[in-house]
């Protein structure tokens, strides 16, 4: 099983849905190749997807593998001669917009999702616990009779 079997079509298509999706994570912060597989299913709306985990892990590390050599380009890198995604045309643009959503991805998921939602949940916390001696009439609540067209200036200046 290698990534040649994959054609040119599904290159294509696995490339737009990889770049919006990128690779989950489990529980203990390693990518999901199952969940990869049965999103990018869904994605296609049928499930006649006829790749391993080991051909969709091969073919995500050389899509990176391809956008960082489209970023940097240096020829001891990569051989894009023997490049098997040579028909799959990535540009500039869209190598960096890859490598970014896949680096934000990352980060959301390893260290603001990780542990169910611990890292949120700690910084709610913290933050109900500074504002918990808040009283009704202190600045950080809204008038009870709020008035846009008297307190959202912004938005009725625009429009005069």
């Amino acid at each position: 099983m290698d990534t040649n079997r994959w054609t040119t079509e599904e290159k294509q298509m696995f490339y737009k849905f990889i770049a919006g999706y990128d690779v989950s994570l489990n529980g203990e912060g390693k990518p999901n190749w199952q969940d990869v597989k049965e999103k990018y299913q869904n994605f296609l709306g049928s499930c006649e997807f006829d790749k391993s985990l080991t051909d969709i892990e091969k073919v995500v590390t050389k899509i990176k593998i391809k956008c960082a050599q489209i970023l940097n380009p240096n020829p001891d890198y990569m051989d894009i001669e023997d490049d098997e995604l040579a028909d799959l045309p990535i540009s500039t643009q869209e190598a960096q917009s890859f490598t970014k959503n896949s680096n934000m991805l990352f980060f959301i998921r390893k260290y603001v999702l990780s542990n169910n939602c611990q890292a949120f949940k700690n910084a709610v916390y913290e933050l109900n616990k500074r504002h918990e001696d808040l009283q009704k009439g202190d600045l950080g609540f809204l008038p009870e009779q709020y008035d846009p067209e008297k307190q959202d200036l912004y938005r009725y200046s625009k429009e005069s």
